[in-house]
């Protein structure tokens, strides 16, 4: 049998009947596409509705390993990142905001404990 985009390929008959896209490369290329595809429009769906508001997107989407820069709304930090680790751990905001956010000392934190124990 043959492709316009692929040339010619051993295929039977029913197994051609039976395939979406008749060439087994163009399957594979329609398949890649199609995830391509999938992968941005929901990373891209992600970022809209959960990190937003934390967040701008200053690149463009190639792929889930990719680099991809953002900058946080909070403080203007800009951050190199993967959309893959955006989604996995960027959900408290700007990991360097939350690096120099002031921290209470044990005495405070027992403090607090005991207000919040005697309620």
């Amino acid at each position: 049998m043959g492709c316009p985009s692929h040339g010619q390929f051993k295929q039977t008959p029913d197994k051609h009947l039976q395939s979406k896209f008749g060439c087994p490369k163009c399957g594979v290329d329609n398949r890649t596409q199609l995830r391509i595809n999938n992968g941005k429009d929901g990373f891209l769906e992600y970022f809209k509705s959960e990190l937003s508001a934390a967040f701008e997107l200053l690149s463009d989407y190639v792929d889930v390993k990719s680099e991809i820069r953002v900058r946080c709304l909070r403080n203007g930090h800009e951050i190199k990142t993967t959309p893959d680790s955006l989604k996995q751990g960027y959900k408290n905001g700007c990991p360097v905001c939350i690096r120099l956010e002031p921290k209470i000392s044990a005495k405070e934190f027992v403090k607090s404990a005991k207000v919040l124990m005697s309620m």
